[in-house]
């Protein structure tokens, strides 16, 4: 896709990559993502995300801003580990309703989430996480 950018940050002197900084549209990631060089058309799965004022963004569209929150997490859950993998969201403040449409759609894609993580936010702005897990391993995360 000629929109997304992507750019490797090496971790050593081997030239390893821990972090890749990609850019496109976040509410289509798995067709982004898998038109990358060396992907075979299958979208890679990360083990992070990080959203840093998009949803934030995503509410100032007014009423039915739902609607774009909603087609966001379908992107994000395309290409999000469901082994593990997190959303990390920092944001304004979150309103109950917020964390209610997150909450929901956390559970459609197996994502749990823990919200104004305490150390990490204050009473203007949230630090918040939603970590995926499949169901079977439901059993081994509760242990």
């Amino acid at each position: 896709n000629k929109n997304t950018k992507k750019h490797n940050f090496p971790q050593n002197d081997n030239d390893d990559n821990i972090m890749e900084f990609v850019c496109g549209d976040a509410t289509i990631l798995a067709q982004s993502l898998s038109s990358s060089p060396g992907t075979n058309n299958n979208p890679p799965k990360y083990d992070s995300i990080l959203d840093k004022g998009l949803i934030d963004s995503l509410m100032c569209t007014g009423e039915g801003y739902d609607y774009f929150i909603t087609k966001l997490f379908r992107g994000v859950s395309d290409v999000l580990d469901p082994n593990g993998g997190m959303y990390v969201l920092l944001s304004y403040k979150l309103s109950k309703s917020t964390m209610g449409l997150l909450t929901e759609l956390g559970d459609e894609m197996d994502m749990k989430w823990d919200f104004d993580i305490e150390g990490l936010s204050n009473d203007r702005v949230s630090f918040s996480v939603g970590t995926r897990w499949e169901e079977e391993n439901d059993v081994e995360r509760e242990s």
